[in-house]
């Protein structure tokens, strides 16, 4: 009976309606909702996460690809709104090799104190690379040129940019801790943390916030390799609208090239 019933199920007849089911299945679980931080869920996220601080200790926010800086300027509201915010101290360090960008990025920032600008990008290397920037489209630019071709876009320019790592760039700046690291880099996330291998070993970076999503084709990284690189030190979450939904195994399914923000758990914080 069992075959029968899988028989007429996957009759091509009924392949429409699980296409349907399927995609729709996959709005229902928030795949497609990581493109606007402002339905997304993550500032509901970062509201969670920092009014569960401890009092007294000085918040360090890291926000790897900053572009234009709405994301920061955001989590500062939300800092400033905190009752708690005359007990802590932070600091905000935004990353946005963009040349064009990072003077939009510069300007919004003028005159803030607890934000500091870098006008370059990182990953697992110091090191220097070629940046894909779209003409009308900033928040899309990549350092994998498929990743702009793909999307059709027809006009973009070349870049050359430096990369720093965050071990090394918190060394220069003795930054022993990170409380909170958001990566949004157009597929280039993983090696970001490639390059943050002392802090992960550390146990010296509290939240991390990354994009997955259809870039990861371009770049070739598949869900599996965030997994195997946080998974023992970190418990991973699908953020929701309104909530968290936890990853406790890593299985195929998990490989869906949709526009998802994942959100890792340091296990001893």
């Amino acid at each position: 009976m069992k075959k029968i019933v899988q028989r007429v199920m996957r009759s091509s007849i009924f392949q429409p309606l699980w296409e349907k089911l399927f995609h729709t299945a996959k709005v229902g679980m928030n795949y497609w909702g990581g493109g606007s931080f402002l339905h997304s869920g993550e500032l509901n996220i970062f509201k969670t996460l920092f009014s569960e601080r401890r009092e007294g200790t000085h918040f360090q926010i890291f926000d790897i690809g900053a572009n234009e800086g709405n994301y920061a300027l955001a989590l500062e509201k939300i800092i400033h709104k905190s009752k708690k915010d005359a007990d802590t101290s932070y600091q905000i360090h935004c990353f946005e090799p963009a040349k064009n960008t990072f003077l939009q990025l510069q300007a919004k920032m003028e005159g803030k104190s607890n934000i500091a600008l870098n006008n370059f990008g990182l990953s697992e290397t110091v090191s220097g690379c070629t940046l894909y920037v779209p003409t009308n489209s900033n928040v899309l630019s990549s350092v994998y040129s498929k990743h702009i071709i793909t999307r059709e876009i027809a006009n973009f320019t070349e870049e050359k940019i430096k990369m720093d790592t965050i071990d090394n760039y918190c060394t220069q700046n003795a930054i022993a801790y990170i409380n909170f690291l958001k990566i949004d880099v157009e597929g280039f996330e993983l090696n970001v943390l490639k390059g943050a291998k002392k802090m992960l070993e550390n146990n010296a970076i509290e939240f991390i916030q990354f994009e997955f999503g259809e870039c990861m084709i371009d770049a070739r990284v598949f869900f599996r390799d965030f997994w195997n690189l946080l998974h023992e030190k970190f418990e991973l979450y699908i953020i929701l609208p309104n909530g968290l939904n936890r990853i406790k195994q890593y299985h195929e399914g998990l490989e869906v090239f949709h526009c998802s923000n994942i959100l890792a758990k340091n296990k001893k914080r």
